[in-house]
């Protein structure tokens, strides 16, 4: 999923993914969708036109993301 390449998405996200942050959706197809409509980098998302410092932590099970949390926060302005 790195640098937007989306295509081998199912091959890494679980069918029954178990998504822990709700502000994403529930299903597997709605956290795709965050991810191709927020400009999600290694560790920034832009959101509202906010931007915010971005961690995911996974749970695996064989070879898929099978649970999937967010840690977030506000990147405050430059002085």
């Amino acid at each position: 999923m790195q640098n937007h390449h989306f295509d081998r998405f199912d091959d890494y996200v679980s069918q029954d993914l178990f998504q822990h942050d709700a502000s994403l959706g529930k299903t597997r197809e709605d956290w795709k969708t965050y991810l191709q409509d927020h400009q999600v980098t290694y560790s920034q998302v832009f959101a509202d036109a906010v931007a915010y410092a971005y961690f995911d932590v996974f749970r695996l099970a064989n070879g898929q993301i099978v649970e999937h949390y967010t840690n977030k926060e506000v990147v405050p302005d430059r002085l």
